[in-house]
């Protein structure tokens, strides 16, 4: 017959364990922590996840069109261009336009702030939306 364990050595069990607990969570803040981890940080803010060109996007009920906008300076070929990619969402009863940008440079399905761009849309102002 098996011997049940004691409450000195069930004690010692649980510290353990909370010490193991500790430890790993003190690890995986460590790693997150944008001090230690740039490249991971600077990846999630500025490399949003990719989405298709032809993939519409509907926002408040409207579709959105997709357009890109490609600047270069004629001179200087061997520089990249200035590409902006926005969404153009146009209200039933346009009032007039509004830009509307997040400033980090990712995705609009991503980060986009939803309700947002619905109210203004229903407030009758289309939305060039960055992405």
């Amino acid at each position: 017959m098996r011997k049940l364990p004691t409450y000195k050595e069930l004690g010692r069990l649980l510290l353990f364990a909370a010490a193991l607990i500790l430890v790993l969570a003190t690890g995986a803040y460590l790693y997150y922590m944008p001090r230690f981890n740039h490249s991971l940080i600077n990846y999630v803010l500025f490399h949003p996840p990719d989405r298709k060109l032809d993939q519409p996007i509907e926002i408040g009920g409207i579709l959105g069109k997709h357009n890109r906008i490609v600047v270069r300076d004629g001179a200087k070929l061997s520089e990249p261009a200035i590409v902006l990619d926005c969404i153009f969402f146009k209200a039933p009863n346009e009032k007039g336009a509004i830009l509307y940008s997040q400033g980090v440079g990712s995705a609009i399905n991503a980060m986009a702030d939803h309700f947002k761009i619905t109210t203004m849309l229903e407030s009758g102002y289309s939305q060039w939306a960055d992405d």
